[in-house]
């Protein structure tokens, strides 16, 4: 995972966004253009861990062959 996420981590803000189900996830995510860093809030065993990404385009995340 690019921006150090584990399996059983559990986002709880993503930029200004609050997260608490898969639809304040995605209007999150509308707020970004490819290019653009996002600070992200997650739990990990417990513990609030933060995290700063760079957003691709959903496309060259998913490269085949």
């Amino acid at each position: 995972y690019k921006a150090g996420l584990q399996s059983g981590d559990i986002l709880i803000q993503f930029g200004s966004i609050s997260i608490s189900n898969i639809y304040d996830y995605v209007a999150a995510l509308g707020m970004f253009k490819p290019g653009e860093q996002a600070e992200l809030i997650f739990l990990r065993n417990g513990k609030e861990n933060k995290t700063v990404v760079l957003l691709e385009e959903w496309y060259s995340v998913f490269r085949f062959g």
